[in-house]
């Protein structure tokens, strides 16, 4: 049949859309676009902010009520919302015919089967098993960049996060399964690849030996081809020497996207963090000796329960005193399940509101002041393609994640070419190509 597969939120979702979409073709079935014309719907959802949650379901309404209207296609409601709804999904989606966990994935095929044959309400949720490597679990955004998943699952358990009760505990991929995916990438002319992990810096627990996110961004460094190597996401807490060290190694980006969520020490407790803002100050001052040119990117989460003007005072003074190259800010929201969800919600919206404003306006100027520092430098840029905003101009980034606007053409995409910077905005840096 035909299947649509649509992913929603984060990269590990979009990875999991891209292995699903794998899995299926090669179980016969062909992947389309068009959701309105597909035999079957696949909705990869994220269900870590209720915005995400929300417009899934929406999407997934619009096509149940297409059925009542005599239209016949299978609706699938896949990763993180499945598993945190299991059966209580088709009470919300009248018209939901399968609801697929995060660790069920390898069930698809079969499921879409008994669908088709007029089977409805199947159900394929629970994280006791060890998610199965089903395809290749990695997401190509385009023919030269992949995101590869190297772990799944998180043992953190922070109190606003309902990752841990969706994602299951952490389940770490053998090193020799991800490096022969990453050179089967290369061969295939990718150049760049992001490791992916809920918990990315605590690869390697559980399975014995050496094996570590520090050894296997060396060890990805050495396969021929590939000249950019990224990873996402890091919890302070897991932040090793060793990692630190890597940062350096020739192939790997000078970009750590590090997630503070707050300023405040006593918040940071409240969210069972396990680190102090010292501590994560420390690790910033230990990253910036190790790799001076390092770019730092941050998430904060504003309104959290208790948080007091003091307590956001300490996080605008982290933000300034750091200055982050990106920081991305959250208005709190409960999640189901999580312990956070049984404290009192006692920050007002419209406080939660100003603080997110005031925060990403103070990020926005210290962004603005360094990237106007960038003007006259040469950076090595790796092209993408052409500019959301203006076709008639490229998109790329650096090494340490900064968006570059460049002038040229599009047979630029896909290389790394270097780049004088000429004008510069708090978002993006601006220039030419040199010499090729």
């Amino acid at each position: 049949m035909s299947v649509c597969v649509v992913p929603f939120g984060c990269q590990m979702n979009r990875a999991d859309a891209s292995a699903i979409m794998e899995l299926l073709a090669a179980e016969g079935h062909s992947i389309v676009s068009d959701e309105d014309g597909a035999d079957a719907v696949v909705y990869v959802t994220c269900t870590v902010r209720q915005h995400a949650e929300d417009r899934a379901i929406s999407r997934l309404g619009r096509l149940a009520r297409r059925k009542r209207d005599g239209i016949r296609q299978i609706l699938v409601l896949a990763g993180c919302v499945a598993e945190k709804e299991a059966a209580h999904a088709f009470e919300t989606i009248p018209g939901l015919d399968i609801v697929c966990g995060t660790r069920s994935f390898q069930l698809l095929p079969s499921l879409l089967e008994e669908a088709s044959q007029g089977q409805t309400h199947l159900v394929a949720v629970g994280l006791d098993s060890l998610p199965d490597a089903v395809s290749g679990l990695h997401w190509r955004t385009s023919h030269f960049q992949a995101f590869v998943t190297i772990m799944r699952g998180c043992d953190n358990f922070c109190s606003y996060c309902v990752v841990p009760h969706v994602r299951g505990r952490e389940c770490s991929r053998p090193p020799a399964e991800i490096l022969d995916e990453i050179r089967a990438l290369a061969a295939q002319g990718v150049i760049e690849v992001t490791l992916l992990g809920q918990n990315v810096n605590s690869y390697g627990k559980g399975l014995g030996g050496d094996a570590s996110l520090s050894s296997l961004l060396a060890s990805a460094s050495e396969i021929p081809g590939i000249r950019r190597l990224k990873f996402v996401t890091s919890h302070p807490k897991d932040l090793t020497d060793q990692l630190i060290a890597a940062l350096a190694l020739p192939k790997v980006c000078p970009y750590l996207h590090l997630p503070a969520q707050s300023g405040s020490s006593a918040v940071l407790a409240s969210m069972n963090r396990r680190y102090t803002r010292e501590h994560y100050l420390d690790l910033v001052r230990k990253v910036r000796e190790r790799v001076p040119n390092i770019g730092l990117a941050s998430d904060f989460i504003v309104g959290y329960p208790g948080e007091t003007d003091p307590d956001f005072a300490d996080t605008v003074s982290m933000v300034k005193e750091v200055r982050f190259q990106q920081v991305f800010v959250f208005k709190y929201s409960p999640r189901p399940g999580t312990a956070a969800a049984r404290m009192p919600d006692d920050v007002p919206p419209e406080v939660k509101a100003a603080r997110n404003n005031e925060l990403l306006s103070i990020h926005m100027k210290i962004a603005a002041e360094d990237n106007h520092r960038m003007i006259g430098r040469t950076l090595e840029v790796l092209v993408e393609g052409p500019s959301p905003r203006n076709a008639a101009r490229l998109i790329g980034r650096s090494p340490q994640e900064r968006i570059v606007i460049v002038d040229g053409d599009a047979s630029l995409a896909g290389r790394i070419i270097p780049v004088r910077i000429t004008n510069s905005t708090a978002l993006a840096l601006y220039g030419t190509p040199e010499e090729l």
